[in-house]
């Protein structure tokens, strides 16, 4: 997933660990990300997340979402800053607020700056009042995007298809990928941690190379053009809301 959506994913778990747990945990540096900050409604700033998530404890804050409104984005721009509409849904007595981020390249510096601003909301947006588990519709859609890949010669993104199926059925998930669920404040244990994986590694959308380059042109050129299209907007859709399930059913406040 581009560097946008996993800072957002991070930030979103990160309050939910602090707000089920009462501590205020650590935040790792993003990577290429030399600054972010926080402007609340009222006009006052945080330079960091923990400054940020002081701020939140005082307002009393009660719970915290991810929100990606996954069918009124556009697949093709997800490789792009500042392309989707997403966000992070705080929750306090009698109020709810969306904060959304915007990023900027500093040339200077070859790095990223990131500023959230904070939208006084008046109520939690559509797709966080009801959810449903989406790991047998994840399921599907890599074992059918998987087979198109290897019958458009896309071999190696049907492997990548394949490997994120695998977060489902391997015993036991490797070193590597637990570090990078613990990373991001996702739970180890239980079901999150795999969906998230599952759904970070079939996150193939982008610009070149990506699922959306040759592998489009691969498909027209076989006539499956229709098909591509169908398959694709199913698993960008279907990857993005396993990610924020994962995010928003972890760390429950008891």
């Amino acid at each position: 997933m581009n560097g946008e959506l996993l800072q957002l994913v991070k930030l979103t778990s990160y309050l939910r660990y602090c707000l089920a747990s009462g501590n205020a945990g650590e935040y790792g540096a993003d990577p290429f990300v030399e600054r972010i900050s926080f402007k609340s409604f009222d006009e006052r700033t945080a330079y960091s997340p923990v400054e940020w998530l002081k701020g939140l404890e005082d307002r009393e804050l009660k719970d915290a979402f991810l929100w990606v409104p996954v069918r009124s984005n556009n697949r093709e721009y997800a490789g792009f800053s500042n392309a989707e509409r997403q966000g992070i849904v705080t929750v306090f007595d009698g109020a709810i607020s969306l904060w959304q981020p915007r990023w900027s390249f500093d040339q200077g510096r070859r790095a990223w700056l990131v500023s959230y601003s904070e939208h006084i909301i008046e109520d939690l947006p559509e797709g966080l009042k009801e959810t449903e588990d989406p790991s047998e519709d994840l399921k599907r859609v890599l074992t059918d995007i998987g087979e198109f890949a290897d019958e458009i010669g896309a071999t190696v993104f049907a492997r990548i298809f394949n490997d994120a199926y695998s977060y489902f059925t391997v015993p036991d998930i490797g070193q590597q990928d637990l570090e990078f669920v613990k990373s991001n404040y996702i739970p180890v244990e239980g079901d999150a941690g795999r969906l998230f994986l599952a759904a970070g590694r079939s996150d193939v959308f982008g610009g070149m190379g990506s699922w959306n380059d040759d592998p489009e042109g691969m498909a027209g050129y076989k006539g499956l053009g229709d098909k591509y299209n169908r398959l694709s907007d199913e698993l960008y859709n279907t990857s993005r809301e396993a990610l924020v399930y994962s995010v928003n059913t972890s760390w429950k406040k008891e």
